[in-house]
């Protein structure tokens, strides 16, 4: 499985000997339609100069355009995620010998609205060649509250292998086993896997024949004094990813318009009328979220909510408004905690049109 992070630039390189220019063609498309017949997009380029044969190509605004996420939905065991949140891509490379195109190759790629760090240097799959990749953070416990969070787990179903989500307890005890892709003929899913079920703190996923493939730890925590927020994001890797913030909240509006002077109709005005007058009022509101006591290495999963270019708060689309985050350590800090701040991206008053 060949996986893009469509957020970073994906480069499809041609330079084959004795070649006046390339030509890529993109057949893009999302799970349960048509892979087309005919190209999505077509790009082709000369080379520079006899000695700079190279030439380039970013895919991933063209990728992009076919992610689209909306809201995560629950379901208890795992289930396959909304077509919407991920693409299939294929591409054929094809050299150009002044006026003929030989094609190179032709490979399918799988889409999804992730990213990679300046220091990783060219984007590259983060299923490592495997034929399933987790998009989520397994070495990071999960604290929740009652929403039970999921990750998205892309998977190609293999002949000889079949995948499964097993649930343990306290002390090691397996509770439940979800068996969600059997053998078969290939073809990838996007699954969601749940993270627990009632009384788990460990979530195994694994198939038949490797064994366990990732270990996710989490924690149940109960809230008796303030009302928790679920935070939806998409994560790094491109999946969704919740966040639980435990304590106090604050929520205020911040609201904006014209003010007019008024002409009076004539000279024996009525002052009820009024001199002024506000005109195109409308409004924001922004809440403030504590997370309550978290792990350290939460700060990856700030920093990711921070970046992330979707977010809702309880459901609901939203903006991140804090700009900078300080990482923060069990060794200096003792116990940790996130303040962070957010501005619901509808406005008040309805004035779509």
């Amino acid at each position: 499985m060949n996986v893009i992070s469509a957020r970073s630039p994906f480069e499809i390189i041609i330079n084959e000997s004795g070649q006046t220019g390339s030509k890529v063609e993109l057949f893009i498309w999302n799970k349960g339609t048509t892979e087309p017949t005919i190209p999505t997009y077509i790009m082709s380029e000369n080379i520079a100069s006899v000695t700079q044969t190279e030439t380039n190509y970013n895919i991933s605004p063209y990728v992009l355009e076919y992610i689209n996420h909306i809201v995560p939905v629950n379901n208890s065991v795992p289930v396959v995620e909304d077509n919407s949140n991920w693409c299939f891509v294929r591409v054929k490379r094809y050299k150009n010998v002044s006026g003929t195109f030989t094609l190179l190759n032709n490979v399918l790629y799988v889409g999804v609205n992730a990213y990679t760090s300046v220091i990783q240097n060219l984007n590259f799959d983060i299923s490592n060649g495997e034929a399933y990749a987790l998009l989520g953070n397994s070495n990071i416990k999960i604290q929740y509250y009652q929403f039970i969070p999921y990750y998205n787990f892309l998977c190609d179903r293999q002949t000889s292998s079949s995948f499964y989500a097993a649930y343990y307890d306290k002390s090691n005890t397996l509770l439940f086993t979800s068996n969600f892709l059997g053998t078969g003929s290939s073809e990838i899913f996007n699954y969601k896997i749940p993270l627990a079920i009632t009384n788990s703190v460990k979530c195994v996923i694994g198939n038949s024949v490797e064994g366990t493939l990732y270990e996710i730890q989490t924690e149940k925590l109960d809230e008796c004094k303030y009302t928790p927020v679920v935070v939806s994001y998409v994560n790094k890797l491109g999946g969704w990813q919740r966040l639980t913030f435990f304590k106090a909240q604050i929520n205020s509006i911040a609201i904006k318009g014209s003010e007019y002077n008024l002409m009076q109709p004539n000279i024996t005005y009525d002052y009820r009328l009024g001199q002024k007058r506000s005109f195109n009022l409308n409004g924001k509101q922004t809440i403030k979220l504590n997370t309550g006591w978290v792990y350290e290495n939460y700060n990856e999963l700030i920093q990711e909510l921070m970046l992330s270019q979707r977010v809702l708060v309880d459901a609901i689309p939203a903006i991140v408004k804090t700009q900078s985050l300080t990482y923060k350590t069990d060794l200096k800090d003792k116990n940790i905690n996130f303040e962070m701040d957010f501005e619901y991206s509808n406005n008040l008053l309805n004035d779509i049109v």
